[in-house]
């Protein structure tokens, strides 16, 4: 397997430089080697397929406190301002009189059949597959890095 893709390491090399470059000895120096880093730690929060796989996590944790928060009702304010132009305004017959309004308004859905502990139950399981995602992404960075050290 590492000979494989050693192989097609080689030939991305191969048709990046655009030469054929096995029969050049290749003496690379110690202080390019130091400063590449090779055996440092890696910060894998720079990383962007884990950027990524943390941001699919987070969503799926904002959508299951979208799913609990929807059990609660709303509450909602409502205003409205109007005004008669040339003409008397229909609310309080003035002459060009203003008419304003606040409402307060509650809604809530009390009832909706099992829905939300099945919409609950599946924004549970999507967080547990994004962090399963995260799991699977740090573990192909690791392979990577050690792919890459030898």
């Amino acid at each position: 397997m590492q000979q494989t893709q050693l192989r097609q390491y080689q030939q991305r090399l191969r048709t990046l430089l655009g030469f054929d470059f096995s029969a050049i000895q290749w003496e690379i120096p110690d202080r390019i080697v130091n400063q590449a880093d090779l055996y440092q730690d890696h910060e894998f929060t720079q990383i962007p397929s884990m950027i990524l796989a943390h941001s699919g996590v987070d969503v799926a944790r904002l959508q299951k406190d979208q799913v609990l928060l929807s059990r609660y009702p709303t509450i909602n304010l409502k205003g409205s301002l109007s005004q008669a132009v040339n003409g008397r305004n229909p609310n309080n017959n003035e002459d060009d009189g203003f008419y304003n309004s606040i409402m307060i308004e509650a809604s809530s859905n009390f009832y909706q059949g099992g829905a939300v502990r099945s919409q609950a139950r599946a924004a549970s399981y999507a967080e547990e597959a994004a962090r399963a995602q995260v799991n699977t992404v740090y573990l192909d960075v690791l392979d990577q890095v050690r792919l890459i050290r030898e």
